[in-house]
């Protein structure tokens, strides 16, 4: 594990600990570390492209295009994968810009 994932990691803990979101679903956890790692890899990149919020219905991330697989195809993934297969794009338009991981 890279030095800067460590970061973002405790950085991560940080804030869950910090806000009292003792009871965060696993799944949104790991989407906000997925963007994350695409925040720390794509420069152009400022903002999270994915609202990382699980509905109190069960049905993950209602807003976005983004499921539960896909955000561990993202933490799976280096700096370099994500570039070559256009994470980085993506983030910047995730409408329109073909998906990651299939």
């Amino acid at each position: 594990m890279t030095l800067q994932r460590r970061f973002l990691g405790v950085v991560l803990a940080g804030v869950v600990a910090l806000s009292g979101c003792a009871d965060i679903h696993p799944e949104e956890l790991r989407c906000e570390e997925a963007m994350a790692t695409l925040l720390a890899c794509c420069p152009a990149v400022t903002t999270s492209p994915v609202a990382c919020e699980y509905a109190s219905n069960g049905n993950a991330f209602p807003l976005t295009i983004y499921s539960f697989p896909q955000v561990e195809c993202l933490i799976g993934l280096g700096c370099g994968d994500l570039v070559a297969r256009g994470a980085c794009t993506w983030a910047l338009d995730p409408v329109h810009a073909p998906a990651v991981c299939p």
